[in-house]
């Protein structure tokens, strides 16, 4: 029996899925803090070719609701919302009149920079958008290594609290052995959290509950030549690229679309 969903949202979805009303809670925060030790080290990934770097790095806010972090690292644009772990990964596009619109890998969009440097966020409660301001240099985004023991605990951890709040009985799994990479051990942890969190999401509808308790019986965490999100005999795969870096991993949002595509 589903137990009481306790869920922090943060409504930043993108316009383009703002009519889907189950994507609300999609960026929910989810207490899943690492057992035992913490990581002592950081994942490297190999650089893109650096893109521009607009907006700034820095703190930024909007209409006291949003506040978010925005920093550039290993040649990508990173975005993160305040008390949320999750980090997107934005493509940059150049726009009319030295403008740059910035897009989740949805190609929804995230962020609008205008020539002048004027920084505007767009969100599902406010799809016109928001100015945003920047307040200071805002805290680093870090990506910690994770111990193969930390990623098989929070595998556990994750099975356990998906099947606390939905119907699907599932678990994680994974070809343990063969996790030896530090950005390969931080890209399957990254993915198994946002896997959850999208889970989660959708299944705040119950139609779409009952669809995934009825399909999904195991979520398989593999290296691929993309990433991805497939269901197939009752199998969830998720599949991670590190050789795209920090783009090796799909976000919560194109998860959830991905997932729900095939329901």
């Amino acid at each position: 029996m589903r137990k009481a969903r306790i869920f922090r949202p943060y409504l930043f979805v993108a316009a383009a899925i703002a009519a889907a009303a189950t994507f609300g809670f999609l960026l929910s925060d989810i207490a899943v803090e690492a057992q035992g030790a913490q990581p002592s080290r950081t994942a490297t990934f190999a650089p893109e070719q650096a893109s521009v770097n607009i907006p700034e790095d820095g703190a930024y806010f909007a209409n006291d609701d949003f506040r978010f972090t925005v920093a550039h690292k290993y040649g990508v644009t990173l975005l993160q919302f305040s008390g949320d772990d999750e980090v997107f990964v934005l493509t940059v596009e150049r726009a009319p009149v030295g403008a740059h619109i910035l897009k989740y890998d949805t190609g929804d969009v995230a962020l609008q920079v205008t020539g002048y440097g004027a920084v505007t966020l767009y969100t599902s409660s406010a799809p016109g958008g928001l100015p945003a301001a920047r307040t200071g240099d805002g805290d680093p985004i870090r990506f910690p290594v994770p111990s193969l023991s930390m990623v098989r605990a929070q595998a556990t951890r994750l099975g356990n609290l998906l099947q606390q709040v939905t119907s699907m009985d599932v678990t994680f799994d994974a070809d343990w052995p063969n996790l030896e990479d530090s950005a390969e051990r931080y890209l399957t942890l990254d993915a198994m959290r946002i896997t959850t969190r999208a889970l989660r999401g959708l299944c705040a509808n119950r139609a779409l509950d009952a669809a995934l308790a009825a399909k999904v019986h195991g979520i398989y965490m593999v290296r691929g030549d993309k990433p991805a999100a497939t269901i197939r005999n009752g199998v969830l795969t998720v599949a991670i690229a590190p050789q795209y870096g920090l783009r090796g991993r799909l976000s919560s949002l194109a998860t959830a679309r991905a997932i729900r595509a095939q329901i």
